[in-house]
């Protein structure tokens, strides 16, 4: 009975964390990143690049720079630097469109369904790889 109990705390729990990486850490980084720095950084600095063929201002791409080098603090946790390499090249590339959707709709909307869509992404890899024999 009381593994029945232990299995059941731990699925909420894991179920929990889910829903933290797919929804609340998207909604609030987007905020902080797209909607106060990004907006505070586009009314001042107005210039912009092509990258491929898109338009991109440099207020997004500090802005997705900033994103990626939070993620520097993954190093204090013990995660290796050829993992979190990865994840900073991934996450600014994420800031980037991130970024690009904010300015082209106005709206933060985009570039957290964007974000929600990568965090899923990034976490079902996750799961298949510690889960695969």
């Amino acid at each position: 009975m009381e593994r029945g109990i232990l299995a059941f705390r731990f699925s909420v729990l894991r179920l929990a964390k889910y829903m933290e990486i797919i929804y609340i850490q998207p909604s609030t980084e987007e905020i902080v990143f797209r909607g106060l720095i990004q907006t505070y950084l586009s009314s001042r600095i107005t210039s912009s690049f092509s990258l491929l063929r898109f338009r991109i201002s440099h207020a997004a791409m500090v802005s997705a720079l900033l994103f990626s080098l939070a993620r520097l603090l993954l190093l204090t946790k013990g995660a290796g630097a050829a993992q979190v390499t990865m994840i900073e090249i991934s996450t600014f590339i994420l800031g980037l469109a991130a970024g690009y959707f904010r300015e082209t709709t106005g709206s933060l909307v985009p570039a957290v369904i964007i974000h929600m869509f990568f965090n899923i992404w990034g976490t079902g890899l996750q799961l298949l790889v510690t889960v695969a024999p």
